[in-house]
């Protein structure tokens, strides 16, 4: 998901609050915004970008879809208070939002065009397909519409999100070269997102019946101590299979909620009653913990299960790939013809419009 990107800055108090504004309204429909929030349509042009024209009540739609996401924000008091913590205007935030989310969105676009890049609808129901799947598989079956929902999507705006998603990956692939990252990169990525991966690894013997379940159990009991040693686990019968980590997406995607539910109650060294999953019947044994402190400021990549250390030698490569396609997008940013307009009056976000003229004379 797209956050802020490098070159574009703001205030150090708003960042984090733009970054749910960005990640929560980025494929908001502005048609479906209009009609829900009784905004009027306007045909004034915000910005143009190589010609192509950014309008008004499009970015107007955007902001007034992040204030339609938390009540207090949606009345003036509460988005005055907003406006004030973050140190944004109505003026400024419309430029932020102009040159963080519209403007690079259609530079991507116009360089995917020029350079024959397409995503196909079937690359887009995959996708969705694939991320319904896994939700569902944690929360229960029909859970995926009421979770867009819950995030400002519908079905629509999320195949535009998805959409534009991998075409910004397809870009990225054409323009930033595979590379290796440097030991201390990787060391970086572990120090600030170690704590993510915090979880429990996870060993399960599926039985065919409840009852040959709880004879393993039994016999468990007579092989092991206080504690559980994957040995003491491999000799009750049954195939030994490992589950992974529930930090790790690949390996928490394919665990139900049942077994993630029941693994939670688990320590190290554990093995749970039989649980019924599907049509058999699980014992499930906890062999690892994995937990870091989020404030702590080093992490010894000794310290870290290979595993989890591998996802987050992924997760370095991504971060400097990421940054080498923002460098690249803010190079043809800036050989690119940008031409603002100024804000006009009356938009539903401006509370002061008594200032406008000020800022805009400001900005210009």
């Amino acid at each position: 998901m797209l956050g802020s990107r490098a070159g574009y800055e703001q205030p150090r108090a708003g960042r984090c609050m733009l970054l749910v504004l960005l990640v929560v309204c980025l494929a908001l429909s502005t048609l479906c915004l209009s009609g829900c929030l009784g905004l009027q349509k306007r045909s004034t042009t915000a910005a143009v970008v190589n010609g192509e024209p950014i309008l008004e009540s499009d970015v107007t739609a955007y902001i007034e879809g992040f204030r339609a996401t938390d009540e207090n924000l949606g009345k003036t008091d509460g988005w005055s208070d907003y406006l004030s913590s973050t140190g944004y205007t109505p003026s400024s935030l419309r430029r932020y939002i102009l040159n963080s989310v519209f403007i690079p969105r259609i530079l991507i676009e116009q360089e995917c065009k020029e350079r024959g890049i397409t995503v196909t609808e079937n690359e887009v129901d995959s996708a969705i397909a694939s991320q319904q799947s896994a939700y569902e598989n944690l929360e229960g079956a029909d859970s995926w519409n009421s979770a867009l929902v819950a995030n400002g999507y519908d079905e629509t705006s999320w195949r535009d999100h998805e959409r534009r998603r991998l075409l910004e990956e397809k870009l990225a692939k054409t323009v930033v070269e595979k590379t290796d990252v440097s030991n201390s990169q990787v060391q970086n990525a572990c120090n600030e997102h170690a704590s993510e991966y915090n979880g429990k690894h996870s060993y399960y013997i599926a039985f065919v019946s409840e009852e040959a379940a709880r004879e393993a159990s039994g016999e468990l009991a007579t092989l092991a101590n206080d504690t559980v040693t994957l040995e003491d686990f491999s000799e009750i019968g049954g195939t030994v299979k490992d589950a992974g980590w529930t930090s790790l997406p690949a390996d928490n995607n394919k665990m139900s909620q049942a077994y993630l539910q029941t693994l939670d109650t688990l320590g190290v060294g554990t093995v749970s009653d039989p649980v019924a999953i599907d049509d058999k019947f699980y014992l499930i044994f906890c062999d690892e913990l994995f937990k870091v402190d989020e404030n702590v400021e080093f992490v010894q990549m000794a310290d870290i299960p290979d595993e989890i250390l591998e996802q987050l030698r992924h997760v370095a490569v991504d971060e400097y790939e990421q940054a080498q396609f923002e460098d690249w997008l803010d190079s043809v940013r800036a050989e690119s013809e940008v031409e603002y307009t100024a804000m006009p009056q009356g938009l539903p976000y401006d509370l002061e419009p008594e200032k406008l003229a000020l800022e805009n004379e400001m900005e210009s």
